[in-house]
């Protein structure tokens, strides 16, 4: 079974930024595997909604039901494995960071 990179990507988490609760958006690294990019898609959505590192930096809790996106997803090389969930990098949604998602992904 194929080791999957996913760089998935979110918005609306409230954050204390730049010394003001405002709107965030962050991105993080995943690794997961899976037998396609459709369910690697899936798992790294549902591992990244899980994080404890994601529920301890927000304000309001972060639920299954708030929209993530994958912006990119390939094979790892073989032996590169690495932790499930990189750090995450978070930014203010208004202009902090040039946040695009590339695709929506349904529960």
């Amino acid at each position: 079974m194929p080791n999957y990179r996913v760089l998935v990507s979110g918005e609306g988490p409230w954050m204390e930024l730049e010394g003001r609760s405002q709107p965030s958006g962050f991105k993080v690294l995943c690794h997961v595997w899976a037998t396609d990019p459709a369910v690697a898609a899936n798992l790294a959505a549902q591992v990244v909604r899980a994080a404890p590192a994601l529920s301890a930096a927000v304000f309001s809790h972060f639920t299954n039901a708030a929209p993530v996106f994958i912006d990119e997803i390939d094979e790892a090389p073989p032996g590169e494995c690495h932790e499930p969930v990189a750090a995450f990098h978070f930014f203010p949604l208004n202009g902090g960071d040039d946040f695009r998602p590339h695709s929506f992904l349904e529960r």
